[in-house]
């Protein structure tokens, strides 16, 4: 027969109490672990979508000073196109924004302006009518691509005819390009400078005042000149107001 043998080993008794309490601080401990890092978690998911939104933040003021023409330093502008580099490459007005502020950023170097070049055609693929972004491809390819910007200065004043926003920035091109423009995109030009001398109704007077810079222009005499023609007493109006312009400042 064969014996059990004895086991000495000492009882431990658990208590149900104890057992209960802790598996319950266990959970609360869990719990409390839980609540402690879901919002790290949070945190660490938030703060790119911050530093991204203060880039774009950025990036926006920095275009509006574009767009109202207050000069600001090249790395601000750099700053900005970089923060719009994630822009949706489907987001045609988003691009032209960026490659404004590539452009803006150059300092007339060439790489630089092809690339805004390159954003600027991507765009207006995608938003074809953006009177902005065809202004901005003729003013780059005044210096990367001559012979194509006569004829963008064409459709850019086809796009958009009355938008006194890019009226100047237009004046100033066509006059750059005046040996290069064919005799329809002269007659477009000479209206618009015409229409910013007598349509001007801004409390600045800013249309007005932007033909001194037209006048400045290579071949600006020669564009203020076709605007002009055929009205003298116009064209001595004129010359009166950029001869007190060039002696005393703006006066208006």
């Amino acid at each position: 027969m064969i014996e059990r043998q004895r086991d000495d080993r000492p009882f431990v008794s658990i208590d149900p109490k104890k057992f209960m309490s802790w598996g319950s601080s266990t959970r609360s401990i869990f719990a409390l672990a839980v609540c402690l890092l879901v919002p790290v978690f949070l945190i660490v998911l938030a703060v790119p979508r911050l530093v991204e939104g203060i880039g774009l933040e950025r990036a926006r003021i920095a275009y509006e000073a574009a767009i109202d023409e207050r000069p600001l330093p090249a790395s601000v502008y750099q700053d900005a196109a970089d923060a719009m580099s994630d822009v949706m490459a489907d987001d045609g007005d988003a691009l032209i924004e960026r490659a404004e502020l590539t452009e803006l950023a150059s300092n007339g170097r060439p790489a630089e302006l092809h690339k805004a070049r390159d954003l600027v055609i991507d765009g207006l693929l995608r938003s074809p009518v953006n009177p902005r972004g065809w202004t901005l491809l003729c003013q780059i390819d005044i210096y990367v691509s001559p012979t194509d910007a006569s004829r963008c200065m064409d459709t850019a004043f086809f796009i958009a005819p009355f938008d006194w926003f890019l009226a100047p920035r237009r004046a100033v091109l066509a006059a750059y390009l005046w040996p290069q423009l064919d005799a329809d995109v002269r007659a477009a030009a000479a209206r618009r400078v015409r229409l910013m001398w007598e349509a001007d109704e801004w409390p600045d007077h800013r249309l007005k005042r932007s033909l001194y810079d037209v006048y400045r222009a290579p071949n600006g005499p020669a564009l203020l000149t076709a605007g002009f023609e055929g009205d003298k007493d116009e064209m001595r109006a004129l010359n009166r107001w950029l001869l007190r312009r060039q002696m005393y400042g703006p006066q208006e």
